[in-house]
């Protein structure tokens, strides 16, 4: 008994036939090929031929003649469609070349990461052992010490994910150099993701990486990668920056898929009791077929109550299912993911939480509680059964109340229809424009008119009026419109000192000079013998002159954001930048490198 078979049963059925209102079967496509414009080499050939890959689909073809051209491209192409081996190819076939070549992976969810890691290694596992590329996860579940490694050794694949970009690696590109130097492709997965102010920020997170990647004369190419979205272009165009980059084009739109499609089965009931309870039937049915089934609730609270109904009426499958969402813990998350993949779950009941495209093996079929919200989640829900290429995908909708059913009708249409939503950003989200403006100042001096022209190149600050910089600007430091913010401590104002009393590339502070271009502090002519540790730690506290920053702030803030503070390395430096000091003829180091007590320390503010 298939699928099909249970399509049959369920139209048939004296209980649940009479209550579809719907039900539409778009037939399959077969698959179209092309050829490359140039041949791959000998070792990515064999690859493809050992995993029964003869040719590439058109899309796959297309796609990856203009990465390798170094153009950028956006792939918008239904659910597996193999976009994979669209960023996968041109990265391996650049590793061949040049062994310094790297590559930055970015994905949503640290699970898709992991199945990329392992589909990655998966790839070159027949490759001589130093011919392969490494690659290796970086993001909030690597240990300190492989952070430390990675940074000091980078692989030729990081993979990671958009917070751990911008909080992790921007601010501590010096100790990125290598990889930023070699930085030949940025891979951006399920780009859709990143709408509304999120899309606003990461907006600005890759025009500094773009920034920075120039700095060390790098110049990557940005493949972005999404199913559902109907603006592609736009959003790729707006997220990266390039058309306003001197010489670089907008990426180039990749959107006529020549993957496979098997037939897509569409069925919507308006069930007599509550939709809860007509989904443990279906649910019930596709167990006793050992059909791999997940169902989309919209809630965490029904998922729970799904899951735990479903359970107590179905026998002997009780133990083949289990709830999924985003509250679980990582290691449940994998676990659920690892026992549906292999089989001995048969069925998941979940939130949006796995609406991306984590490997879940093969699903046969998708039950929907309520209308999806959008036309975008619903493909990306039903494409999740049959997620393998020319698959067939199946699902089944329930409304959730009478008025729903119009719901459920509209996404059917549009989904059918191909109407996917188009992504936009909000203009001038100010609270966006402020923690981007303290991560700019944080790592370089910026006149106002410079930091205004550089933030104007970001799209959804492009008309950014000069009356809400100002007010931006005023707040961050420490100008507030009422006494009520007055405990609030200014963010950049050491920095608009830096610009304003002393020229780009020295200052004063406590009676110590620092040359910020060349990394020295003096006493007078006197240079001081700090270490690169000592000398970071106080530039960074004269930087920020009578503010006091705790033992693990001056550490993320110095050597990087490892999760946790090395309080008595901080406290070693501290002891001995003083101690120099005092060998140099400072009278008093306390006074200038002060121990606020209970709280931490802090640099002499006048100079």
């Amino acid at each position: 008994m298939g699928v099909a078979e249970y399509v049959r049963a369920l139209l048939a059925s004296d209980k649940l036939g009479p209550q579809v209102r719907h039900h539409r079967c778009e037939p399959a496509r077969a698959a179209v090929y092309a050829e490359s414009r140039l041949p791959w080499p000998a070792a990515i050939r064999r690859t493809l031929e050992e995993r029964g890959l003869s040719g590439l689909y058109s899309h796959q073809a297309l796609a990856t003649d203009h990465i390798r051209a170094g153009h950028s491209v956006v792939v918008a192409t239904p659910t597996a469609s193999g976009k994979s081996l669209i960023y996968n190819l041109p990265v391996l076939e650049r590793h061949l070349r040049d062994s310094e070549a790297r590559a930055l992976y970015l994905f949503p969810l640290k699970a898709l990461a992991q199945d990329q890691l392992a589909g990655l290694q998966r790839l070159v596992s027949g490759w001589p052992e130093e011919a392969r590329l490494t690659a290796a996860l970086y993001d909030g579940d690597t240990s300190d010490h492989f952070r430390r490694k990675i940074r000091r050794d980078p692989p030729t694949v990081l993979i990671s994910n958009p917070e751990m970009l911008h909080l992790a690696l921007l601010p501590h590109h010096e100790q990125w150099a290598p990889f930023l130097a070699g930085l030949s492709h940025i891979v951006v997965d399920e780009a859709h993701t990143y709408r509304g102010v999120f899309g606003a920020h990461m907006a600005g997170v890759f025009r500094r990486l773009n920034r920075l990647a120039a700095h060390y004369g790098a110049m990557p190419s940005y493949v972005f990668c999404t199913a559902t979205v109907g603006n592609p272009g736009e959003l790729a165009a707006s997220l990266s920056g390039l058309d306003l980059l001197p010489g670089r084009q907008p990426p180039v739109v990749v959107d006529q898929s020549g993957a496979p499609q098997g037939a897509r089965h569409y069925i919507f009931l308006d069930p007599d009791q509550s939709p809860a309870t007509a989904a443990i039937d279906l649910l019930r049915a596709a167990l006793a077929r050992k059909l791999r089934t997940i169902v989309y609730c919209r809630s965490r609270r029904m998922t729970e109550l799904v899951s735990l109904w479903a359970g107590s009426l179905s026998g002997p499958w009780a133990g083949r299912i289990s709830a999924y969402r985003a509250g679980f813990l990582p290691e449940e998350r994998r676990q659920i993911e690892a026992r549906m993949a292999s089989g001995e779950l048969l069925a998941v009941v979940s939130t949006s939480a796995l609406e991306l495209g984590i490997d879940m093996g093969a699903v046969d079929l998708v039950v929907q509680v309520e209308a999806p919200p959008t036309v975008a989640s619903g493909l990306q829900r039903i494409g999740r059964g049959g997620h393998q290429v020319g698959a067939v995908s199946r699902g089944v909708v329930f409304p959730k109340f009478r008025g729903d059913l119009v719901g459920c009708a509209v996404v059917s249409e549009r989904m059918a229809d191909g109407l996917i939503e188009s992504i936009s950003f909000p203009r001038n989200p100010l609270d966006v424009l402020a923690q981007h403006v303290v991560s700019m100042v944080s790592m370089d001096a910026w006149s106002v008119p410079r930091l205004a022209a550089v933030v104007r190149r970001c799209a959804p600050f492009a008309g950014l009026p000069d009356s809400a910089l100002h007010a931006v600007l005023d707040m961050l430091s420490g100008r507030y419109p009422s006494e009520e913010f007055g405990e609030l401590r200014a963010r950049v104002a050491a920095h608009l000192r830096r610009q304003n009393r002393a020229p780009a590339s020295r200052m004063v502070r406590g009676g110590i000079g620092f040359d910020l271009a060349a990394k020295t502090a003096m006493v007078g002519e006197q240079p001081l013998p700090f270490t690169r540790s000592e000398y970071a730690i106080s530039e960074y506290l004269a930087l920020h002159a009578g503010q006091t920053f705790s033992k693990e702030q001056i550490y993320e803030a110095v050597f990087g954001y490892d999760g946790t503070a090395d309080d008595t390395a901080v406290t070693q430096h501290i002891k001995n930048i003083r101690a120099k000091l005092r060998t140099a003829g400072v009278a008093a180091p306390e006074t200038v490198l002060k121990t606020i007590w209970g709280v931490g320390y802090q640099w002499k503010s006048e100079t």
